[in-house]
């Protein structure tokens, strides 16, 4: 029975007149299950059958090699594609991530210039067109230089947020020992008042007490 689909010919044994030459036999082992007008051809052709097997097999070596180049060529194209499209992937989440960055910068920013005290009007507000580079659109070929300076890019990003949060913090922690000192203060500065208060309350009782006529008339109350 004919072979079916996923089935491959039988092996044919070459003919007797090819004889010993390899090269034939080659040729013939290669395109035997290809060449289905090979008897027509043998009939046509019976003074030199070798050199029409020869043209046969040129004819679909040719077109093999013509299907291999059109699949590679159909493979390349489709792998830049994917590379282009990789690449732009890669840019918008680099410059969405730069954008993200530098709002953040930006209010730790003015975040760190209020805690000093200053003009939050006069703060340095990064500008997020200067973190997005556009000389990283770089050939294919250098795509992963072009992701190794990304990264190195966005590690400086987070090195910069990262001292930039460190100060705030270190800020916020001096402004609590500010606030607690101040408190104390005020506290200590209420003792000390109450104290005099209530010294001065005692003499002028006691001065009262001895009927200086001083002390007539004054409720002093001594909490």
């Amino acid at each position: 029975r004919p072979p079916g689909p996923g089935r491959r010919s039988p092996r044919k044994k070459p003919p007797a007149f090819f004889g010993a030459d390899p090269e034939v036999y080659h040729a013939y082992d290669r395109i035997a299950a290809l060449l289905t007008n090979f008897s027509s051809i043998l009939q046509a052709d019976l003074a030199d059958p070798v050199a029409a097997l020869r043209a046969e097999y040129l004819r679909v070596a040719e077109a093999f090699f013509r299907r291999e180049v059109a699949a590679l060529q159909r493979a390349s194209q489709d792998a830049e594609h994917t590379l282009a499209r990789h690449h732009a992937a890669l840019q918008r989440a680099y410059e969405e991530m730069c954008h993200a960055a530098a709002w953040d910068i930006q209010q730790l920013t003015l975040r760190l210039a209020d805690s000093e005290g200053g003009d939050m009007t006069e703060a340095k507000v990064v500008d997020p067109r200067e973190l997005v580079r556009p000389d990283l659109w770089l050939p294919e070929q250098r795509y992963r230089r072009a992701v190794l300076a990304v990264n190195q890019v966005l590690q400086r990003i987070a090195d910069r947020v990262g001292q930039v949060v460190y100060q705030v913090q270190q800020l916020e922690a001096r402004r609590e020992v500010v606030l607690r000192y101040v408190a104390r203060s005020i506290v200590r500065h209420q003792s000390q008042m109450w104290a005099k208060v209530c010294t001065i309350g005692y003499d002028m009782a006691s001065m009262g007490g001895a009927g200086a006529g001083m002390g007539d008339g004054v409720d002093v109350k001594l909490g």
